[in-house]
């Protein structure tokens, strides 16, 4: 694939086919056509993620509703779900102590090199696509996407300590072009591609930006699988590294979701759950004597690997999102029966009570942005699971959580992601639940006011 053609052609017409109304959940959220084959579908197969069907229990007990089956049912029918039955280890310390083995057919992340981001992906880029060769056209870009990335692609205009800045600014991109890890230079190019198009007014340039970020950003989740499935003390550093990357890159995605149809963002929670988890077990070999670089990360507030301060924190000022609205069918309503998925709701609003406290703290931006990056490396993967059901509950926790991103609007990694978010759920909520996100669309900020101000202080998310 050439850059000049792959990102300045038209698109030529679609296939259609045969829609499959009993294949597996990936396919359907990717809308893309599922041979059925069990346990696990041809696609799904393909990229060595997990197959789970609408009627199949996800873990075991979990039953996984399609979005449209969930959008189908209507405010008279009983508000039902079968129990989650949570390992109580694993949710004490979400992030798995073994990475999965490559031979059991489980990718360590959580999506594939496809499984994108719908609007960024109007035609799936195939696995024979990704490599780019080499070309003029290439070679431009790429100093013009690198030169980006070291002037403009900054992430906060607030000052850092010198030590945070080398690590990013220097120690990271040598790392990438000296010492050839091919992982954090694709993600480099990845995320200045995305911040130019935050920033471009061209549309055929915007096309070519997201073309150029997907592949990029492709290449890397590649890379990236490659270097864990060989992990060990010499490469467990980069590991870490370009896992914040991805989990960073997949934060700065959410404001690209579309509003109409709203879709939860998935891949972000996902993407952001396998990158800490790779992140945790690579930490484990990286030599803690032998290097400077994950130390300076580590040590820069704020520290997020307490669950008594994110997760298991005091949540008692947003319970009530919890209790069920009045009306005929409240009786109805036992989802709460179930203690292991009231659990997954009382972290996933424990997080959100403890970023808000840091914002009323006046944290500075760049350590509440790491706050909001790491909802996906903490909250119970089970949460995912209710958002792409449609459940109410969880969709109102997201609309909250999502209300604390209008705070930092003028970052251009967060941009209006909070408000498209809060935007769609609402759009998408059952009328008796609406009520729970009053208020919300008064934090909306008008074009004439100034960002919110904030002090020095430590921590970067990247």
């Amino acid at each position: 694939m050439r850059v000049t053609t792959s990102v300045s052609r038209g698109r030529g017409p679609r296939l259609y086919h045969k829609k499959s109304r009993a294949g597996c959940v990936r396919c359907k959220q990717r809308r893309v056509k599922c041979n059925e084959a069990r346990p696990s579908c041809g696609g799904c197969s393909r990229h060595a993620v997990d197959c789970v069907y609408p009627t199949e229990a996800a873990g075991g007990t979990t039953l996984a509703h399609s979005s449209a089956e969930s959008r189908a049912t209507s405010d008279t029918e009983t508000t039902e779900y079968l129990p989650v039955d949570l390992d109580s280890n694993h949710r004490a310390n979400p992030l798995p102590s073994k990475l999965d083995s490559p031979s059991a057919g489980k990718s360590v992340y959580q999506v594939s090199n496809q499984e994108l981001p719908k609007i960024l992906t109007p035609d799936c880029l195939g696995d024979s696509e990704l490599d780019l060769p080499e070309s003029r056209e290439r070679r431009l870009w790429e100093l013009r996407l690198l030169h980006n990335s070291l002037t403009e692609a900054k992430p906060f205009s607030t000052p850092q300590p010198p030590q945070v800045m080398n690590l990013w600014a220097v120690e990271v991109p040598n790392m990438a072009l000296k010492e050839g890890k091919d992982a954090i230079l694709y993600g480099i190019m990845a995320h200045s591609a995305l911040n130019m198009w935050t920033r471009s007014t061209d549309h055929q340039e915007r096309e070519t930006l997201i073309r150029l970020q997907h592949t990029y950003l492709s290449m890397m989740l590649r890379q990236q699988r490659c270097d864990v499935a060989e992990l060990n003390p010499a490469n467990a550093d980069s590991v870490c590294l370009s896992s914040l990357k991805i989990l960073t890159h997949a934060l700065a995605l959410i404001q690209t979701l579309p509003l109409e149809p709203w879709e939860p963002p998935v891949d972000w929670l996902q993407m952001g759950n396998g990158a800490g988890a790779v992140f945790r077990n690579a930490w484990s070999m990286v030599n803690k004597e032998g290097t400077t670089k994950l130390i300076t990360f580590i040590r820069s507030p704020p520290v997020l690997d307490d669950p008594n301060e994110t997760i298991l924190s005091d949540h008692s000022d947003l319970l009530w999102i919890l209790e069920t609205p009045p009306g005929p069918q409240a009786n109805q309503d036992t989802e709460l029966d179930n203690l292991a998925t009231k659990a997954v709701y009382e972290k996933a609003l424990a997080y959100t009570c403890s970023v808000q406290r840091a914002l009323e703290r006046r944290e500075p931006e760049f350590a509440i942005c790491r706050r909001l990056g790491g909802f996906a490396v903490w909250i119970p993967c089970e949460f995912t699971q209710f958002l792409v059901q449609r459940r109410p509950r969880a969709m109102v926790i997201l609309a909250h959580f999502m209300s604390l991103f209008l705070e930092m609007e003028h970052i251009w990694m967060i941009g209006k992601a909070g408000e498209r978010q809060i935007r769609g759920i609402h759009k998408n909520l059952p009328m008796e639940w609406c009520y729970k996100l009053d208020g919300l669309f008064q934090k909306f900020k008008k074009p004439e006011q100034s960002p919110r101000p904030f002090g020095g202080g430590h921590g970067v998310l990247m």
